[in-house]
């Protein structure tokens, strides 16, 4: 797992304060009288195990650590562990120091040879350092908070306590350390787990991710160990969602989960349907109730019963003699006379040093960190208030004679949606400028932004301008889109499931089961592409009621043999209406097919979770399509216009007649053959979002389909809600006339393409 701890703490300096310079704190300036005090004769072992901590504490700000370690151990331990047990190892030398120097010898020398004044502006300045750092330290999350607010849990426990919502596994997001506090109220199981050491699923062991709850904060490894769970949740029987941080909720709805209800505490829960409950009988391994008490006692007990024994044995012995006796070890006490004049200088030297380089290290943050000092300070300075979302402190970044006001730029923030203004996290940043002219400048800014879907590189333009002595931002115009209408109106088709009528806890009675959406697989195919397999395909819901889709497929060989299993996930439009047609795509992630002699790639891809070597080429596939009715997530207002290629990419617009905004839409582009044979599937989703009445601009640069190779073409191992595909095809539309939807594609010289949208709402009414 990943640890700040292991960081070259002179590139990225904040792990180097946390792991480092917090933990030392004052300790730094008394080093040289630590190491001469434990180097003597007698504490020469102390000093090696010191010497020792505190090169290991170091990181991997050198290599050396790494090298005494070995590589899994140095990657597996955290290593601020090592410099806290040497602080307080310094612990009793610390001590002693301050007694030499309040009342000892060192007291003497410094006010015989440089008076008391001197003495006593030392004494003050490690005492305010002293309480410098204690008030830093304590007060350091309050600027930079590492947990989210306290939760509520007694609304979340009611939830899985009602309506047999504990036979199903749970999982939350963005709850923080506080999720092991939720797990010990509830008998609800979670797949999560506090103590990431004692996990045992390969999801979570063979990527770097601590907690799936923070999944976000590991970037590209820690949201694709949390799409495996999301996905394929009915491996792990995970029917609910607690989330606590809106960043997952795009995540959630394009793999498929619906919004169920918004609990009293704010937390949002979503649900998957068509997860299998527990099974009656889990493996368990229970400790005796002898041993929780013993571990929950002894350990505090013990510290306890020497306290009160050793109070109780002064107190006896001065009531029996009537004086108080000093103990025994008194008499070996150390006279402490003579200090090294040598250590003072040694020491005086190593704290000139010190305060030095924080001198030196405060002008460098100074300089790198003063938002309008330098032009790329400015252009930093903007996103940084951008991604944590200060809007005021991002305004007073702009040119103020630009005619921009506070009231315009928060308006304008206020209508601005989709993936990148509200589900994006500041990755990266690197500031090119191109142009210097005065107090003029052109800033190209190269950000990574990590989003819950993908990675976003993304270049941005700026023009600068320096006004009495700071940079400014030129402030960018906005889109003056009109909607037509200033107030509109929509007849919608609404939908509502009872679900228990009858109040009981019984289980369900027939009268309460809604029958499962038919739905039909119009084509599935087996191909390859890129050394990749993937089913691609089309479904339609023939039913009258609205469905949401789980599409499951499994691959074999020529033998039979089962060799991989995955569901949809983005490429496919999990609410269906009534006879809505849909193209999908299953990527089998977790499988990377090799051939003989080839080795498992060491860089990560997303797409390839935990790469199994398999020389077997699947030539077979299973189809397993499930429905249920769906009553949330059906918004479909969305047209597509003004479609036009422009060599190798498409060109287009999205218009939104309906009255919700659409925060994040998604294009679902299918490739057909001159013959209107589908070939391939793909998928884009658009970083701005679609206001009510308004249009969007797209490009989507089109797919090379020359190398997909057919390996397989048939709906015979094709299921629906457990029931063969041929039978209801046969009883639903007996007489479908493929031709009518092939004339809805349009022509491109390679062939044929079909463009499908699935919108997000991120706030639905």
């Amino acid at each position: 797992i990943p640890h700040g701890s292991r960081d070259n703490f002179l590139e990225i300096t904040s792990s180097g304060l946390v792991f480092f310079l917090i933990p030392w704190g004052v300790i730094l300036f008394l080093l040289p009288y630590i190491f001469y005090r434990y180097y003597s004769k007698r504490y020469i072992f102390f000093g090696l195990s010191i010497s020792l901590l505190t090169l290991l504490g170091t990181g991997g700000t050198t290599p050396i650590p790494r090298k005494m370690l070995g590589e899994n151990a140095f990657n597996i331990l955290t290593l601020d562990r090592f410099t806290l047990w040497a602080s307080i190892m310094s612990l009793p030398m610390i001590g002693e120091f301050i007694y030499r120097f309040a009342e000892g010898d060192l007291r003497q020398w410094l006010q015989q040879k440089t008076g008391a004044v001197y003495h006593r502006v030392l004494g003050g300045s490690l005492a305010g350092l002293f309480l410098f750092m204690a008030i830093f330290t304590m007060s350091l999350g309050y600027f930079r908070p590492m947990q989210p607010q306290k939760i509520n849990m007694l609304p979340i426990v009611n939830f899985l306590s009602q309506d047999q919502h504990d036979h199903w596994r749970f999982l939350p997001l963005g709850f923080g350390d506080q999720m092991a506090w939720l797990s010990s109220q509830t008998n609800a199981m979670t797949v999560d787990g506090n103590y990431h050491s004692a996990r045992r699923l390969p999801e979570l062991t063979t990527r770097a991710v601590e907690r799936l709850e923070n999944s976000k904060f590991r970037g590209v490894e820690g949201i694709g160990s949390l799409q495996q769970f999301l996905s394929v949740p009915e491996k792990y029987n995970l029917k609910y969602v607690f989330s606590n941080d809106k960043f997952y909720d795009p995540i959630l709805f394009f793999s498929g989960w619906q919004r169920l209800q918004q609990l009293e505490n704010g937390i949002m829960v979503w649900e998957k349907l068509n997860v299998p409950p527990l099974s009656k009988i889990l493996p368990k391994e229970d400790v005796s109730p002898w041993l929780k008490i013993m571990w929950g006692t002894i350990p505090l007990l013990t510290v306890l019963l020497a306290f009160v024994f050793n109070v109780q044995m002064i107190w006896l012995q001065t009531l029996k003699l009537n004086r108080n006796t000093p103990p025994d070890f008194y008499r070996f006490s150390i006279a402490y006379q003579g200090f090294s004049k040598r250590l003072i200088l040694v020491n005086h030297i190593w704290a000139i040093f010190l305060v030095a380089v924080i001198f030196y290290g405060a002008y460098l943050f100074y300089v790198k960190n003063t938002s309008q000092l330098r032009a790329e300070n400015v252009v930093i300075s903007y996103y940084d208030a951008l991604d944590f979302k200060e809007f005021n402190r991002a305004h007073s970044y702009l040119n103020p004679d630009a005619g921009k006001t506070r009231a315009q730029y928060m308006l304008e923030v206020s209508v601005t949606d989709g993936l990148l203004s509200s589900y994006a996290k500041l990755n990266s940043i690197q500031v090119e400028v191109l142009k210097k002219d005065g107090n003029e400048a052109t800033a190209l800014a190269h950000i990574t932004w990590i989003t819950p879907l993908e990675i976003i590189d993304k270049t941005y333009p700026h023009e600068l301008v320096k006004k009495k002595g700071k940079w400014y931002i030129q402030p960018n115009t906005l889109d003056a889109d009109l909607p037509p209408d200033q107030l509109f109106t929509e007849n919608t088709t609404r939908y509502f499931n009872h679900g228990r009528r009858r109040i009981t806890t019984q289980q369900t009675h027939h009268e309460d089961i809604i029958p499962q959406p038919v739905l039909e697989i119009l084509s599935a195919k087996l191909v390859k592409k890129a050394g990749h397999y993937s089913i691609i395909g089309e479904l339609q819901n023939v039913d009258n009621v609205p469905s949401d889709v789980v599409i499951k497929a499994t691959l074999y060989n020529n033998s039979n043999q089962e060799l991989a299993s995955y569901n949809a996930k983005y490429i496919v439009k999990h609410k269906l209406l009534p006879k809505e047609i849909t193209s999908f795509r299953v990527d089998f992630e977790g499988i990377a097919w090799l051939q003989p002699g080839e080795s498992i790639p060491e860089f990560f891809n997303p797409d390839e979770f935990t790469p199994i070597e398999l020389n077997d080429q699947p030539t077979r596939f299973n189809l397993q399509c499930a429905g249920n009715v769906a009553t949330t997530d059906l918004y479909k207002n969305v047209a597509l216009s003004k479609l036009e290629r422009v060599k190798h990419q498409l060109h287009g617009t999205l218009f939104n007649y309906g009255t919700s905004e659409v925060t994040i839409p998604e294009l679902i582009v299918s490739y057909y053959t001159p013959e209107k044979e589908l070939i391939w599937v793909d998928y884009q989703f658009i970083k701005e979002g679609v206001r009510v009445q308004r249009k969007q601009r797209f490009t989507y640069t089109l797919e090379e389909t020359g190398q997909v190779d057919e390996i397989n073409s048939s709906l015979e191992n094709c299921f629906v809600n457990g029931l063969p595909n041929a039978s209801i095809a046969q009883k639903m539309t007996p007489g479908r006339t493929s031709a009518h939807a092939q004339e809805m594609l349009q022509p491109i010289p390679e062939g044929f393409i079909k463009i499908e949208v699935n919108p997000y709402i991120g706030k639905p009414n």
